[in-house]
């Protein structure tokens, strides 16, 4: 992973080594703020299905379970034999090698307070398993449009997997990848592969979800999360994916109107890119539709309220600038799935540390254009940070990296105020 720190005049962006603890801010009495162009809703998130409003809701305790567990998982150094977590139907399940210590005990015994706990043995813990992953993905990296495109690790601690859209069986591809299944159990899946994935005039303060354009390239992406720099909040930026720019280009408005600042960080192994804005950031993100897009609807905005954690089995939803907002995506990893391919440059990455949700309506996973828009869950008439899209895989895959990560990276956080 190659995490380029880019100095500038008022700023170093330097990676962070803490350990971020969530916060999702309670605070849903200040209505959002408008722009031209966008209106404002009789019923917050119109678009979403009774259906779905209800998987939202009844996720809400067992995020709550999952934090204090994961809490108290990060806050040992040691492998304490963590290999993985689910927030399931009514349940969350928990997977362990070995038996859990007195800390990881009372923090399965406390979260019950939120969501039933079901804790399963685990082959492996997730530090085995990324230790076993490390060397396989530095022959995916060495191979350019080789048969297998991505990795990632199975969320009950069984192994690894592979994905391949080749015809080729596990004996035929270790000669290509002579690190396969040599560790840990690798099971080969036949998948598609990953591919990077408006609000065309935003002003300052910039809001994420809108369409911004490469000055160099004349690439479209989306603009991610509004953030300001945790050593001083008067210092803002925009999060969004690393394979849509490089370092010191300049990032403009969808219509090229305003300039909005130039690239000072770049994560290209997570894929994530920081765009300076000294016109600063607003709390919101836009929502609602897109004409011609997966969403269709009027166009609306929401406010930020904070952000968390992403779980196996969470039901999120995104705001790209290309689809406009689309819920009902479910997490089908545990955040560990690394995949290539060719950024706006012609340089072929490989992204790591990455989730992968399912969309459950038959729509669009995303469309290109959307690359590094919000990934978030509803919450009232607010929303909370969850992710930044990276890519979309076949017809209904959206794949993404989390804020926390973002935000280690670069010693950001989300900005709320």
């Amino acid at each position: 992973m190659r995490l380029r720190v880019i100095s500038v005049s008022v700023l170093t962006i330097a990676l962070s080594a803490s350990i971020l603890t969530p916060s999702v801010r309670a605070d849903v009495s200040e209505p959002s703020p408008t722009k031209p162009g966008t209106q404002v809703e009789k019923e917050p998130f119109s678009y979403l299905t009774p259906e779905a409003k209800q998987r939202i809701a009844a996720q809400e305790p067992l995020i709550k379970a999952a934090d204090r567990i994961m809490d108290a998982v990060r806050s040992d150094k040691k492998d304490l034999g963590f290999a993985g977590l689910k927030l399931d139907d009514g349940f969350v399940q928990v997977w362990w090698k070995g038996e859990p210590p007195a800390a990881i005990r009372g923090a399965l015994s406390s979260a019950k307070a939120y969501s039933p706990v079901r804790v399963s043995p685990a082959k492996h813990s997730l530090a085995e398993l990324q230790a076993a992953a490390a060397p396989l993905r530095e022959e995916l990296s060495k191979n350019p449009g080789g048969p297998i495109h991505a990795l990632g690790i199975q969320p009950d601690g069984s192994g690894l997997y592979a994905l391949t859209d080749s015809g080729e069986n596990k004996a035929g591809l270790t000669s290509t990848y002579p690190k396969l299944d040599a560790q840990v159990p690798t099971v080969v899946q036949q998948a598609p592969r990953g591919e990077f994935a408006s609000r065309a005039i935003d002003s300052p303060p910039w809001w994420g979800g809108a369409q911004i354009v490469s000055d160099d390239t004349g690439a479209r992406c989306t603009a991610g999360w509004p953030v300001h720099s945790t050593s001083n909040s008067n210092y803002h930026y925009i999060l969004t994916a690393g394979h849509c720019g490089r370092p010191y280009e300049n990032w403009r408005n969808g219509n090229r109107s305003r300039s909005i600042g130039r690239v000072v960080g770049e994560n290209q192994g997570h894929d994530l890119l920081l765009i300076d804005a000294p016109d600063h950031v607003g709390n919101q993100i836009y929502d609602g539709g897109v004409p011609g897009g997966t969403n269709t609807t009027p166009e609306f905005s929401k406010r930020i309220t904070g952000y968390g954690n992403v779980y196996y089995g969470q039901w999120l939803c995104q705001s790209g600038a290309v689809s406009g907002a689309v819920c009902n995506y479910q997490v089908a990893t545990n955040g560990q799935e690394s995949y290539c391919g060719y950024d706006a440059f012609g340089a072929y990455e490989c992204y790591n540390d990455l989730f992968v949700a399912i969309q459950y309506n038959g729509l669009p996973g995303s469309i290109k254009g959307d690359s590094g828009g919000p990934v978030f869950t509803p919450s009232g008439n607010t929303v909370t940070a969850n992710g930044v899209i990276s890519g979309y895989r076949g017809s209904d895959g959206l794949i993404f990296q989390d804020v926390v990560t973002a935000f280690q990276d670069f010693s950001v956080t989300i900005h709320t105020g």
